[in-house]
Order: structure tokens, then C-alpha cells, then sequence
């Protein structure tokens, strides 16, 4: 069922942005060059836009990971809200309940059992998960 939002949400990520030139990248990152793909499955996947080549632009990107605790300062300096703790509108998902619009994430769990690999999930919703509740407030 949210499927199709984490694909919404990924094209919007995936949209162009200005070219950068390697020195306009901060010492702490490198350059990641731009390329041509393609994304997008067809009809193998209800969710899925028709295959087509996307562009993307070279982007900066740190050389190491963020941690929890850098992660937290910049909240703190900026005011940012992450995508996961903000619920999805009704003007993007029309088709959704209140409780399925409620703020939260897709969490890895890896699953047991033998079925056919479609009836697998290894991503399952959270309501409130985010980068400070991985498995959602309730669970800490």
C-alpha cells in the first residue's frame, strides 16, 4: 500500500539539480558523478511508472556516515523535520485513511518462513518510527 508514496517520494529525490564542479564540494565530501539510468519496471509492478531513462546531476556526498548524535545537532541548529515525522497529506494521498497518513517509516525486518519471494516483505510500516525511534516511540 505505500509502496507507491516510497516511489513518489524517490522521483521527487531523484529530480536534476545544477551541476557542481569538484571544488565547490566541501572538504569533508567528495564528488559523485552525474550518469544516465534507467528506472522504472512497467507492467511487472502495479506501483511501478513505465520504464524510462532518468539523468542525474553531480552531487556532493560526505565521506563518511552522519551519525545519531550529528544528526540531532543539525536538527537542533535548523529546525529540520525529517520526511518521516511529518504525516502524508490528503492532497497527495486522497486514496489513504487518516491512520495510514500518520507519521512514521518503513523498517527492516528480516523475515522467516519459506513462502514465494512476492508474499516476502522484508520492509514493514511503523507508525512513528524516525531516525530518533527505529522501531517507533512505543517500542523504546
Amino acid at each position: 500500500m505505500f509502496s507507491l508514496a516510497v516511489a513518489q517520494l524517490l522521483l521527487l529525490l531523484l529530480q536534476p539539480i545544477p551541476a557542481l564542479a569538484a571544488d565547490r564540494c566541501p572538504p569533508s565530501m567528495v564528488l559523485i558523478p552525474g550518469g544516465s539510468t534507467r528506472i522504472g519496471a512497467g507492467a511487472q509492478l502495479p506501483e511501478e511508472q513505465p520504464s524510462r531513462s532518468l539523468r542525474i546531476s553531480p552531487f556532493c556526498l560526505d565521506r563518511t556516515e552522519v551519525s545519531n548524535d550529528r544528526f540531532a545537532a543539525f536538527v537542533a541548529a535548523t529546525g529540520y523535520v525529517t520526511v518521516a515525522e511529518n504525516p502524508l497529506t490528503v492532497e497527495q494521498f486522497p486514496e489513504l485513511k487518516a491512520s495510514e497518513r500518520a507519521p512514521g517509516s518503513l523498517v527492516f525486518q528480516p523475515v522467516g518462513g519459506s513462502g514465494p519471494f512476492e508474499e516476502l516483505s522484508w520492509w514493514h510500516w511503523v507508525p512513528g518510527a524516525d531516525w530518533r525511534f527505529p522501531r517507533a516511540p512505543a517500542a523504546t
